[in-house]
């Protein structure tokens, strides 16, 4: 039996046209028989995922920051990972000498040294404007780096990355920014599957007992851990070919699906 369902963001509960109007009722449906729901996502838990995370669970727990940071809507993290100083500077010492824009995240905090148009359109889409400053004066934790670039652009910045030690990458893409890539970085060993078992531990569940929805690559790692992993029909061919089940795309009702199928088990 499923006692929980983790449900990915962009492209799995947010479509091109929004949130699928089967999808709410699914999710009411799946808390009266006592599932419990949570977002997995890579977004900050901050602006629009912050509302989302209210309206699926209020007082649960979410996965954000691709799998960096567990905490409920409101309050501090239960469970956080961060970067490693040195590789971090890599990073924004690397932002500079290719003059592309790095984005650094605390828990609570998106921050940035100058914009991009692409930047520019990932904050709406967040619903929060980032702090422009100095990355190499954050106080605070940071969990999270990211480079968001075209995708004819991301292999040489997935070079650059992996050349750095104690960093994982989890790439990752939106129905909203096509022909972009959102690198996810996050310590090593970091990433949304880790989250998700750190998750099943602390509610005192069994792995198999836990249900994960998603569509891109960086939520391979849970839908892989998960009991039952769920891809949507607009997934990537390798998340398709990993997950257990392939519900419809997520402009189709693909989360509404997803519930019928963890509520028959």
């Amino acid at each position: 039996m499923i006692r929980l369902l983790l449900l990915d963001i962009d492209g799995t509960l947010v479509g091109q046209g929004g949130v699928h109007e089967s999808t709410w009722p699914a999710l009411d449906e799946a808390r009266r028989a006592g599932i419990r729901l949570g977002i997995c996502t890579g977004r900050i838990g901050l602006g629009y995922a912050r509302a989302l995370a209210r309206e699926v669970a209020s007082d649960g727990l979410h996965i954000v920051q691709s799998g960096a940071v567990v905490s409920p809507p409101e309050g501090p993290p239960a469970h956080a990972s961060t970067l490693p100083d040195e590789s971090f500077r890599a990073l924004v010492e690397m932002s500079r000498r290719e003059r592309e824009p790095l984005e650094a995240f605390t828990p609570d905090g998106f921050f940035l040294e100058s914009h991009t148009e692409l930047l520019r359109v990932h904050a709406h889409h967040l619903e929060l404007q980032p702090v422009v400053t100095d990355l190499l004066t954050l106080e605070g934790p940071v969990v999270r780096a990211q480079w968001v670039v075209d995708e004819s652009r991301w292999p040489h910045f997935r070079a650059l990355t992996e050349s750095l030690s104690g960093l994982a990458i989890n790439p990752a893409t939106a129905p909203w920014a096509p022909g972009a890539v959102f690198s996810n970085i996050t310590r090593a060993g970091t990433n949304k599957g880790s989250a998700l078992r750190w998750l099943a531990a602390h509610l005192g569940l069994d792995i198999a007992e836990v249900a994960m929805v998603g569509d891109g690559e960086n939520d391979l790692d849970a839908i892989e851990a998960a009991g039952l992993g769920i891809a949507m029909g607009n997934a990537h061919a390798s998340v398709r070919a990993k997950a257990h089940v392939t519900v419809a795309d997520a402009d189709a009702g693909g989360v509404a699906e997803a519930v019928g199928l963890v509520l028959a088990r």
